[in-house]
């Protein structure tokens, strides 16, 4: 829309002549003048009031450069592009509603990204356990040893290995439920295999009953032990025992925890 030609003036006319201008078309297509007429010409008169409002305003605003709209162009045809001058910006609905929906899609972007990164990162801080040493278990980790068949290992299991940590919903040989700290001091000398391996089957069975909600000698299920072999105990200092539950009769498929089995 040229706003000199909806207000039938010529170009760079002053602010006097433009308010002159809509006063003198106001006066002529105010729909109140056609309250008489038919439907359309009254329909008429209310589009041609609104486009003289909508110039006036343009060029109160002083968002219209004739310049710029009116740049004539080699072979004589006419540019319309807005123009925009320094002191303010040219104004256009769809403009603006364009530039509306870009910001809505780059913000949309900009916080799509930023919880993509924010999982990564939460990925890579913790990421998924998959193998560990059996004395880096969690109670209520399931887990499947190496080489691990029904009735195939000892429950007692002196010394740590390398298991794989899985789904307590999927096949697994055993589900740890406490981990117990010998008393022996940190410089005391290794007790010997079968000192650990009492104390290890006693402590675990009596805190059996307190994962499965059953006494160890009426569950259907074992307890087992992971407990430290001489080296660990002297290098490592390592004085825990890991606790699991397990079945002679074959993989667990879900967690012992209150089943009271």
């Amino acid at each position: 829309m040229d706003p000199y030609q909806v207000l039938e003036i010529a170009p760079g006319a002053t602010r006097e002549e433009i308010e002159a201008a809509y006063k003198r078309l106001a006066r002529i297509y105010h729909p109140d003048r056609h309250a008489g007429q038919s439907a359309s010409a009254q329909q008429r008169a209310v589009i041609r009031m609104r486009e003289l409002n909508e110039a006036r305003d343009l060029l109160r605003k002083g968002g219209y450069r004739w310049d710029s709209y009116e740049a004539p162009r080699e072979n004589g045809q006419t540019s319309y592009s807005p123009g925009f001058p320094r002191s303010e910006p040219y104004y256009d609905p769809r403009s603006r509603l364009e530039f509306n929906r870009r910001v809505r899609r780059g913000v949309a972007f900009w916080v799509l990204l930023g919880i993509v990164i924010a999982s990564v990162g939460v990925y890579l801080s913790s990421p998924p356990r998959l193998y560990v040493r059996s004395d880096r278990l969690a109670v209520g980790e399931c887990f499947i040893s190496p080489g691990s068949k029904p009735g195939g290992r000892a429950p007692f299991r002196e010394g740590h290995e390398e298991v794989r940590v899985t789904d307590c919903h999927q096949p697994h040989e055993g589900q740890v439920y406490a981990v117990i700290e010998h008393p022996a001091p940190r410089t005391a000398d290794f007790p010997g295999s079968t000192e650990i391996r009492e104390f290890g089957l006693s402590s675990c069975a009596a805190n059996f009953e307190k994962k499965v909600d059953t006494s160890s000698s009426a569950s259907v299920l074992s307890v087992g032990v992971y407990s430290p072999d001489v080296s660990a105990w002297r290098v490592g200092r390592n004085r825990a025992l890991t606790c699991f539950v397990w079945s002679y009769q074959g993989p667990l498929n879900r967690s012992v925890t209150g089943q009271r089995r």
